[in-house]
């Protein structure tokens, strides 16, 4: 609707049309997320090979283990298995199987408390599959650790869990993050959310702040979403019957919503 058409209403037509307008947004946000949510995200079989211990009931254990790697981690230690540690396709823990000992000081490796928890998150999926509850600016610090110790489906994992949070006012912003850590999934479907709400996107702080070269980048991965909304018809002045795509699935279909 134009503003010239929204102005001529009387202020009941003006809130009844902003309240459609509402609705039509958060079904569209909705649709978005539903399709996110069809994503099939890899499985993880693992078996229950962990033992984190700081008494001397460890050592009992660790003498009757020698397939396995003590990780040392602030004041804990974790035991896993080396296979466990392989099946993480990980190379950094592929590494260690291969060409370390039985222990593994990460002392010097981790510094901060949050690279700490890191860390011991990443031990925890590579022993479950999962992780502990986390907010959206945890999820984003086990991105950083499972990209710098190559965790492929862990860092997936997180990629999928942060879209969940993806709003106008952080949509820019998880894009860069996404384009930093070479995070494919977040980068497309950040890129199709931005490309869908694009002229509230654009008129964010975030957005208008960016440099010539961001700019550009998100401009391009924007063009390169393979996302459309076609309007077939004007059901009202401010409700479309269109179709929404987004190609969100392993074998590079695109799926279609309705609205």
């Amino acid at each position: 609707m134009s503003l010239e058409k929204f102005s001529m209403l009387s202020l009941t037509d003006q809130d009844s049309a902003e309240k459609q307008i509402r609705k039509m947004e958060e079904k569209q946000f909705e649709i978005f997320h539903n399709l996110i949510n069809k994503t099939i995200l890899p499985s993880t079989e693992v078996s229950k090979d962990v033992i984190c211990s700081e008494d001397s009931t460890f050592d009992e254990f660790w003498s009757r283990d020698e397939d396995s790697i003590k990780f040392i981690v602030g004041k804990e230690q974790y035991v896993l298995s080396r296979k466990l540690l392989c099946d993480s396709d990980s190379s950094y823990f592929k590494y260690i199987c291969k060409h370390k000992g039985k222990v593994k000081d990460m002392t010097n490796e981790l510094v901060t408390d949050n690279e700490i928890q890191t860390f011991k998150q990443i031990l925890i999926y590579i022993l479950t599959g999962s992780i502990e509850q986390c907010d959206y600016n945890m999820f984003k610090d086990i991105l950083i650790a499972a990209h710098t110790y190559d965790v492929p489906t862990l860092k997936l994992m997180c990629e999928h869990y942060l879209l969940h949070d993806i709003k106008i006012e952080n949509a820019v912003e998880l894009l860069l993050f996404a384009l930093s850590l070479n995070a494919k999934f977040l980068e497309t479907h950040s890129a199709t959310f931005i490309k869908f709400y694009i002229k509230k996107n654009m008129d964010t702080k975030t957005f208008k702040s960016l440099s010539r070269e961001d700019s550009n980048k998100i401009m391009e991965l924007i063009k390169k979403s393979k996302f459309e909304v076609s309007t077939h018809k004007f059901l009202s002045p401010i409700t479309t019957d269109g179709i929404f795509t987004l190609a969100n699935n392993p074998d590079n279909r695109v799926t279609s919503t309705t609205f």
